[in-house]
């Protein structure tokens, strides 16, 4: 009996873990032709048509980040939301609204580094022309728990000319 239900729960695990890798896979598959897409509209106008179908397929990513739970993917998905929003779009308060929300969304989560949702913000605000808004970025991330600072590595340079 009990070797049957550690059956029964190794195949209940491998079948769950076997989805999660599916859900994750289809998210990259669409993540990847989201960013393809968002390239080749780098170049030329588009209509409201084709930016509303873009700005759908972009909160599609969104949603299912959100429904699965996944906050890696959430970062990955809003952090493009936020790059359509105002580098292409123009609307910087909207653009710094939605990072705010993940933000604040995947603070909750354990193992998830929002570090990428600060530097987007970031750079929204420089692009608003919010230079304190920047600073203050800033000294909220480095008190953050996502702030590792690294010392730079380098080698070589013990002697004058001597190459990094």
């Amino acid at each position: 009996m009990r070797k049957i239900l550690l059956v029964l729960a190794a195949a209940v695990l491998t079948a769950a873990t076997g989805a999660w890798a599916q859900d994750v896979a289809a998210f990259d598959a669409r993540y990847n032709a989201v960013l393809s897409k968002l390239q080749s509209m780098g170049h030329g106008y588009y209509s409201e048509k084709e930016w509303a179908e873009i700005d759908q397929s972009v909160q599609d990513l969104v949603s299912d980040a959100v429904r699965r739970d996944d906050g890696n993917a959430i970062v990955k998905a809003v952090v493009i939301k936020a790059m359509v929003l105002s580098d292409m779009r123009p609307r910087h308060a909207e653009a710094n609204d939605v990072l705010l929300a993940a933000r604040k969304k995947v603070a909750k989560m354990s193992g998830v580094d929002a570090s990428k949702l600060f530097v987007k913000q970031a750079e929204v605000q420089a692009e608003a022309g919010n230079a304190k808004a920047v600073a203050d970025l800033i000294q909220e991330y480095k008190a953050s728990k996502y702030y590792d600072p690294k010392p730079y590595a380098w080698s070589g340079g013990s002697q004058p000319g001597d190459p990094l």
